[in-house]
């Protein structure tokens, strides 16, 4: 028997005509096309394994790597966007 748990991704992105499934979304900061993410939270049960992302570009990702106490008003602006709390300290991930 095969031990490992499916994983499912959930972006954290704006709204657009891609794939909700696709490998590409918008970023949630300036909603241009991107594949490159944060993590954001973390949960586990015992099927899977749910991974929520922030889908930034790389120039967002630029932005907040050199600011960084930016990134937890970004954390914060997202749990009151969307209302789940994150469990990734993204400081520290990095």
């Amino acid at each position: 028997m095969d031990d490992k748990k499916e994983i499912k991704y959930i972006p954290i992105c704006q709204n657009s005509s891609l794939p909700k499934d696709g490998w590409i979304h918008e970023c949630y900061i300036c909603a241009s096309r991107t594949a490159r993410f944060w993590p954001y939270r973390k949960e586990e049960c015992d099927e899977y394994i749910t991974l929520y992302q922030i889908m930034l570009c790389p120039i967002c990702q630029y932005h907040y790597n050199k600011r960084p106490h930016k990134i937890k008003n970004l954390y914060e602006y997202i749990e009151c966007d969307i209302g789940i709390e994150p469990n990734v300290d993204i400081i520290n991930y990095q």
